[in-house]
């Protein structure tokens, strides 16, 4: 019984130990163009839910705008020209194609 008790003992604190030494997957990050990111529906989604079109509010057009967005575990650092973001932004999510309109 003494036996049972120490090794179920021992079991016990290296299952805790494991347990605490567990790290979970690490983030991936990803730099890409805003071309190549609307190519991927399920990125595409993301963007229209972790970002705001203000972004292209209130800029020139010569500029270039990045973002930050968490898909899938993954850092996507996507970035565009002005008129690029202000085509994502007029894209109707519902007829999504996965090419940005006008080019």
């Amino acid at each position: 019984m003494k036996t049972k008790t120490l090794l179920l003992a021992i079991i016990s604190f290296s299952m805790v130990v494991s347990a605490n030494n567990y790290q979970p997957d690490t983030e991936t990050t990803v730099e890409i163009s805003l071309a190549k990111a609307i190519k991927n529906p399920g990125l595409v989604q993301q963007m229209y839910i972790q970002l705001d079109d203000s972004i292209i509010c209130n800029e020139t057009t010569s500029f270039k705008y990045t973002v930050d967005v968490y898909y899938l575990n993954t850092h996507y650092i996507i970035t565009g020209t002005y008129e690029e973001w202000v085509l994502f932004f007029l894209m109707d999510l519902v007829n999504y194609n996965g090419e940005i309109l006008g080019t």
